[in-house]
């Protein structure tokens, strides 16, 4: 039975910590805080962290027995939400590294733009009353730095150099679909004093802060090492690296075996260049590419029943915006807001000036790509989580589940038989390959035993990718300590998930079971994945679903183990 009282207080928890930023509690749909500004000082990061304490002691005030089992779960998931918060603000202190003013102009202006889920009116008011804030924003946030890193701001300039093309296309669109000319003439007059504070700040990270900016890691080791712990991924940061550099070796024999039915010469190296040769000719036919494989892997997880897709959701394919290209070199996906009845989510393509560029979108990788981030990966994901009601849950957008799960797809859809030609594994197996070298560079970037050149040079050999793209795929993860080991542990994760599962039900389980159960509990770590499918497990079955008998660790080397023989 629902706790009227818990769910009241989970309403205002989420109520204010969305306050706190209101760009995310736009991308959610809480519209609240729509024509807002995030406030940044050193005093508003330690008021922060002292009401995120307060909120789980409010929260340990309700026993076990006084909440049911999903209410029971999202008191510990929100608890264990705001550690890891607590640490980031104490421990990463990202604010006082990074300069986010950039990042911030675009994430809060990109959703009222780009969605239509509210009036055209509301959103573009939204708008400026945003931009008529960021001047003042802007100069405040330059108290907050600390102590700069110079790989973040040297992102963070490019991303501010671009700002002024979006803010453009703007006003361009109201131009063509305001009503009012009021609105347009706010909107010229905001984007013209918001790019001049851009301009100003761009000359003081270019000549203030990266010059005196200094290399290396957010985090020590040590650091890093909690982090890890903090995230419940199950494994420590050399038990990571030693399973990642295990999988890298099976899996570039395994594409040295399929290598001999692709090319007469039997190399890897060269089969992969065989595929990377057949691409789409430009970027309006690789537009056409993504559409029809999405389409495809759509209609082949309905019909092989893989997992249930929600009546009226749809995927739109969109060029991706000019000042997201360098930190999306490739693609990027966005649900539809979490509060709100639009069912539209985006996936962006990236273009590229260079013809080679199209070297990395070849036909087999845009097959694996829409199943990863289209249909049932990362759109179908956050479509069914933003049905479930929880409040805490919203909060919640775990990678090593979010990541983990879109990789997982990959490899079961083929199973499935999605695709089933030797060069369409070897496209799979080489975004496999990717994403555990990514587990290599995320733990040695993190931990200072490397440089992003010597992963640079990694990415380029191992996976093959342009030397431009995987630069800057590089630069991304020097400063999201955690996030690119996610897509691989998270995929282990759910594998060992779903041998337990099998196991306690026997002929009972199936595929769309497992995947409904999953994508139905919403973007949980797989700590809590586990308990909720436990939950469903106890209520339809009567079964009980305990903590696994090994270590993501043993279970991952097992399973390797037993794949060389």
């Amino acid at each position: 039975m629902t706790n009227l009282l818990f769910q009241d207080l989970s309403e205002s928890i989420i109520d204010e910590i969305l306050s706190w930023d209101p760009a995310y509690a736009t991308q959610l749909g809480w519209h609240r805080y729509d024509h807002e500004v995030k406030t940044v000082s050193q005093g508003i990061f330690s008021e922060q962290t002292k009401r995120l304490r307060q909120f789980i002691s409010e929260l340990d005030k309700f026993d076990d027995a006084s909440i049911s089992p999903n209410e029971r779960l999202d008191k510990d998931l929100a608890k264990y939400l705001f550690e890891i918060r607590i640490f980031e603000i104490e421990k990463l202190r990202m604010h006082e590294h990074m300069c986010m003013v950039p990042d911030e102009i675009c994430n809060s202006l990109f959703f009222l733009f780009a969605r239509d889920d509210i009036p055209f009116e509301e959103r573009f008011d939204a708008i400026a009353s945003r931009l008529e804030k960021f001047p003042r924003f802007i100069e405040e946030s330059k108290s907050i730095l600390k102590d700069p890193l110079k790989i973040c701001n040297e992102v963070t300039l490019e991303t501010g150099v671009r700002l002024p093309a979006f803010l453009a296309e703007i006003v361009m669109v109201a131009k063509k679909m305001a009503k009012d000319d009021g609105i347009v003439a706010r909107l010229e007059i905001a984007v013209d004093r918001c790019n001049q504070a851009i301009e100003s700040y761009n000359r003081w990270l270019k000549d203030d802060v990266i010059p005196h900016s200094h290399d290396g890691s957010i985090l020590t080791e040590e650091e890093f090492q909690e982090y890890l712990e903090l995230r419940s991924y199950g494994i420590t940061v050399d038990e990571a690296l030693e399973v990642a550099e295990t999988y890298l070796q099976i899996i570039k024999k395994e594409m040295a075996e399929i290598s001999k039915e692709i090319v007469d010469t039997c190399d890897p190296i060269d089969a992969r260049n065989k595929m990377r040769s057949n691409h789409p000719k430009n970027f309006e036919e690789l537009l056409k590419a993504y559409r029809t494989e999405i389409d495809r892997s759509r209609q082949f997880v309905i019909e092989n029943d893989i997992a249930t897709v929600p009546y009226g959701e749809k995927l739109l394919v969109i060029e991706t915006p000019v000042f997201m290209r360098h930190t999306a070199p490739f693609a990027a996906q966005y649900e539809p807001a979490k509060f709100s009845t639009d069912m539209k989510g985006l996936f962006m393509v990236t273009p590229d000036d260079d013809p080679e560029h199209l070297m990395d979108h070849a036909f087999e990788t845009i097959t694996n790509t829409a199943v990863h981030e289209g249909y049932p990966g990362h759109h179908l994901q956050g479509i069914v989580a933003n049905a479930n009601p929880s409040y805490l849950r919203a909060l919640s957008a775990s990678m090593d589940f979010g990541e983990g799960w879109a990789l997982y797809c990959e490899e079961m859809m083929m199973a499935q038989g999605f695709s089933s030609t030797p060069i369409e594994r070897l496209a799979q197996l080489n975004d496999l390959v990717f994403r555990i070298v990514r587990v290599i560079a995320d733990v040695r970037l993190s931990t200072g035993r490397t440089t992003t050149e010597e992963m640079t040079d990694l990415l380029v050999r191992e996976v093959g990718l342009q030397r431009k793209a995987a630069m800057n795929d590089v630069r991304t993860y020097a400063i999201t300590p955690t996030y690119y080991l996610s897509y691989f542990i998270g995929k282990l994760n759910i594998l060992q998930l779903m041998d337990d599962v099998k196991e306690l039900m026997g002929d009972k389980f199936t595929l769309r079971f497992f995947h409904d159960t999953l994508l139905r509990s919403g973007t949980l770590p797989m700590k809590f994945m586990r308990h909720s499918m436990a939950i469903r497990l106890h209520d339809e079955y009567g079964m009980e679903l305990g903590e696994s008998k090994e270590s993501l660790h043993v279970y991952a080397m097992r399973n390797a183990r037993r794949t060389k023989t």
